[in-house]
């Protein structure tokens, strides 16, 4: 019974489906695209600024702790946005996500 209805909604909302895909795929690409496109150059500046690197490791940790649904929850009620649902939120916090990554690769064992 629940495949039959996965089937259906399958069919009959395949184009909503794949409009829903590729805005994900965009919004993803343009966060990843945005954080490595600030996250690389500031990453390699802070290799050679141990203490600047520790403090902005910090900054990032506090914001990784705040789950990202929470984080979305609270910026969607504040305005605007790219897609209609939220897209440049979402954005936000895959940049956050991704620009962590980066600002880890700093720490020096």
């Amino acid at each position: 019974m629940m495949i039959q209805q996965i089937q259906q909604i399958l069919t009959t909302q395949s184009g909503e489906l794949l409009q829903a895909l590729g805005q994900h795929l965009e919004i993803s690409l343009l966060a990843l695209l945005i954080a490595a496109v600030i996250g690389i150059p500031l990453a390699i500046i802070l290799t050679a600024h141990q203490k600047l690197a520790e403090a902005m490791l910090q900054v990032t940790s506090v914001l990784q702790t705040i789950p990202s649904l929470a984080l979305l929850g609270l910026l969607i009620p504040a305005g605007g946005d790219w897609y209609g649902s939220g897209g440049d939120y979402v954005s936000l916090v895959r940049i956050d996500a991704d620009f962590s990554k980066y600002i880890r690769g700093t720490q020096r064992d």
